[in-house]
């Protein structure tokens, strides 16, 4: 027996043990609490939780499924007398995490693809289940793929590679590959203009539809489950997206064939941060605002040459923006009808998980066709596929600082004209900021909230470089026109606008003068640095009530 094995044995009969200790001591009278009903196998929140810690000590240690489940029978059957004392739920997870363990080791091994296909199907539906089992000999029927759809999957699977990735995003890329066209039977349809082709339209969001049950049996936590399902309903995001070489001058503006650009990958992040398909939009209008908020300015969209103009609202647009972000900061006004709602300025998808997905994209075009041919020329080829992928990868980080600007800019924008707060909000709101923001608003002298209602908005800037906010005052500036519409007041509007651009200015030149101190303070003792920050303060202070006398002149 391995040391791993007579570990694990020894982790579960010590956490036996203790409980055995801990009720014998309770029957001595020498604990007066006993809250355990071991007839009923009801186990007190305190025990519980010991069991818990060990399961997730045993999650993290390099235990085998075959080691996993060989030590719990073990366990079990040495211990049948005292079954009453072990919870149920424990056993189930521990049953749960053997399994799991068996489908990581399964799908990480080298020769992934030699091991699976030579699987019957029956063996298939015992291991993974029905869903994967339907997938051996299923006919593609499609120009872009030359295996079967376990053939090509497997092969995508196999295309993972531990080259730059943490295990566990190994592990998740690898399962996530697994199941990315899971779904792919239930849409399947014939094309309904190319005889003998077959179309799998909605397979991705299908496919992550039913990957969530079966990772949520496999007992996965929701984050991981987050992560898995995002990779898989979104593999096919960028299907559409070419390099220019590859467009020709009828599509180079194309609403659904798009160029490569930071912009252009950006529309697509700000299309999942928000579900503008509930909110009475159709597939037309949400490329419209997406494309609107990404690159700044109306799109110009051509169809067989000639302009397609889409009837889309970006106030309306605004507005889902806002309802669907959370945390109490903004007093919000729409109409100016008096509204209070929250904003959240964290992401539903971060950066990293886009450059994840690349990972999946990249090894799903891998495992297509090497060349793509419809009546009788190459239309596209495995080449040109993973170029594109790799130059959408090159456009990630500028593309998420576009989304951050846009989705900054336009929650904002949303925000322009606000109605004055009242006095027992703005303490609520006070009371639960941070000392980084009343230290901002400290600095203005005398209370904020007096002296300008829209300050209220800045209190989840604070965090951002001076040149971030540089980029935001040129993203709001550009988008001006597109938010003044009919529902808005203009006047108002400008006025209020123009303020707030004031007082972006003030607090980019506060954060910029902060910028030129913290390297000098990094070489400061501790108490040189409060009186360093002491000095600072007032600088601040003096200059920033300055401007504001300057400015009401």
């Amino acid at each position: 027996m391995s040391n791993k094995k007579i570990n694990l044995l020894k982790l579960l009969q010590n956490r036996l043990k203790e409980e055995l200790e801990y009720k014998g001591k309770c029957d001595r009278g020498e604990i007066s609490e006993w809250d355990y009903d071991y007839e009923c196998q009801v186990v007190a929140d305190y025990h519980q939780r010991s069991w818990i810690d060990t399961l997730n000590q045993i999650k993290t240690s390099c235990f085998t499924a075959d080691e996993i489940e060989s030590e719990l029978d073990i366990f079990l059957g040495e211990n049948k007398d005292l079954a009453g004392f072990i919870p149920t739920s424990f056993v189930k997870e521990i049953k749960l995490l053997g399994k799991r363990k068996q489908l990581e080791e399964i799908l990480e091994r080298d020769d992934v693809v030699e091991y699976i296909s030579s699987m019957s199907r029956e063996e298939l539906e015992e291991k993974f289940g029905k869903e994967m089992a339907r997938m051996k000999d299923f006919d593609q029927k499609n120009p872009h793929h030359c295996y079967d759809l376990l053939g090509h999957t497997l092969h995508t699977v196999e295309g993972i590679k531990r080259d730059n990735l943490t295990p566990e995003q190994f592990k998740e890329l690898r399962i996530s590959a697994f199941l990315h066209d899971i779904g792919k039977p239930e849409v399947a349809k014939m094309h309904p203009k190319i005889k003998g082709q077959q179309v799998f339209y909605g397979h991705a969001e299908k496919s992550a539809e039913i990957s969530q049950r079966i990772l949520k049996q496999l007992g996965y936590d929701d984050e991981e489950i987050k992560r898995m399902t995002f990779y898989i309903g979104h593999h096919d995001d960028f299907i559409s997206y070419k390099i220019n070489d590859q467009l020709s001058p009828e599509l180079a503006n194309h609403e659904f064939i798009r160029g490569i650009t930071p912009e252009t990958v950006a529309e697509v992040m700000i299309q999942n941060e928000y579900s503008y398909d509930l909110k009475r939009f159709n597939k037309d209008q949400i490329k419209y605002i997406c494309y609107a908020l990404a690159h700044g300015k109306e799109p110009n969209f051509q169809m067989s040459g000639k302009k397609v103009k889409i009837n889309a609202s970006i106030q309306d647009a605004l507005e889902v923006a806002q309802k669907q972000s959370r945390v109490s900061i903004h007093s919000i006004n729409y109409g100016f009808k008096d509204e209070y709602e929250v904003v959240d300025w964290k992401d539903k998808h971060s950066l990293q998980d886009y450059q994840m997905l690349m990972h999946l994209c990249r090894a799903d075009a891998n495992a297509q066709a090497e060349f793509v041919e419809m009546n009788g020329r190459q239309v596209s080829s495995r080449r040109e596929k993973i170029e594109n992928i790799n130059n959408i990868d090159r456009c990630l980080p500028e593309s998420k600082r576009i989304f951050d600007l846009a989705k900054l800019s336009n929650l904002f924008l949303g925000n322009i004209a606000k109605s004055t707060p009242s006095q027992k909000e703005i303490d609520n709101i006070v009371a639960n900021q941070t000392q980084e923001s009343l230290d901002y608003f400290e600095c203005y002298g005398g209370n904020p909230w007096h002296e300008h209602t829209s300050v209220l908005s800045w209190v989840t800037l604070t965090g951002k470089p001076a040149t971030f906010l540089v980029d935001l005052k040129r993203k709001i500036e550009e988008q001006k026109e597109m938010t003044v519409t009919d529902k808005v007041d203009e006047k108002k509007f400008n006025e209020v606008y123009i303020e707030d651009l004031k007082d972006l200015d003030r607090m980019t030149k506060t954060k910029a003068r902060k910028e030129r101190v913290q390297p000098l303070e990094e070489q400061l003792s501790s108490e040189e640095k409060e009186e360093q920050k002491l000095k600072e303060a007032e600088k601040l202070v003096v200059l920033l009530h300055r401007e504001k006398k300057e400015e009401g002149r």
